[in-house]
């Protein structure tokens, strides 16, 4: 019997004040497999990712992430409890934590005490070249940089899924 899809949407539609932005999208990614969503600015690709992601509810269908509903049967998982992570366009970064203790966070969010947790992010952010980066601020980091501390702090959070805006 094969697994699972690592993520299935079926007849997805979402709304914003009355105009669908989404409309019977249906889609499955096994795991290991990429997906790549094309289209010009306005086409709902990170309509789709935000949905999946659980910052925005559907006006209907269904998301499953590992055969487990998350969007679809009147209780929506929230965003923090979805097995997976997102990278951000605007790379998303806290302003007061250095990219080590962003990388940290979700360690900690895993259950690793504070000296585990920045261990593995030195590791991550090693693994990325940027480990020299450690103790900046991202008003501190270039656009590229910040992007890869965004990158790492995904990559922490270990998750079945990574979506990437």
């Amino acid at each position: 019997m094969p697994a699972e899809p690592a993520l299935e949407i079926t007849g997805l539609e979402v709304t914003y004040g009355g105009t669908a932005a989404l409309r019977g999208v249906t889609v499955s990614v096994r795991a290991g497999e990429l997906l790549a969503l094309l289209g010009p600015s306005g086409s709902g690709k990170t309509t789709l990712l935000h949905a999946v992601a659980g910052f925005l509810d559907p006006a209907a269908g269904t998301i499953r992430l590992a055969g487990t509903t998350v969007t679809g049967d009147g209780r929506p998982v929230p965003p923090e409890r979805r097995d997976l992570a997102v990278v951000f366009q605007n790379y998303a970064l806290w302003p007061h934590l250095t990219a080590l203790d962003t990388v940290a966070y979700p360690v900690r969010r895993r259950g690793a005490d504070r000296a585990s947790a920045r261990a593995e992010a030195r590791e991550i952010l090693g693994q990325l070249g940027i480990a020299h980066l450690a103790g900046r601020r991202p008003a501190e980091l270039s656009g590229g940089e910040q992007q890869r501390v965004g990158l790492a702090r995904a990559l922490a959070r270990r998750p079945s899924v990574y979506l990437f805006d």
